[in-house]
């Protein structure tokens, strides 16, 4: 559990989706999250992953959006 998790919307604001807790490099499978936003959806959204531990890699299979 040691990601941290944002996405950015049109507007340049980011949204803090999951926080990194810890230094555990387990698994984090399929996750849906819900995260508040305040302005319109539409225009172009980042999603952007860190990888806060040292030692240990991965990768992202796929992300999506659904509004």
């Amino acid at each position: 559990e040691d990601l941290d998790i944002w996405l950015r919307g049109p507007s340049g604001q980011w949204y803090a989706v999951d926080r990194y807790g810890g230094t555990s490099c387990t698994s984090y499978g399929t996750r849906t999250y819900s995260v508040p936003v305040s302005q319109q959806a539409a225009g172009t959204w980042t999603l952007e992953v860190s990888d806060v531990y040292l030692g240990d890699t991965g990768f992202l299979d796929s992300w999506s959006i659904t509004v």
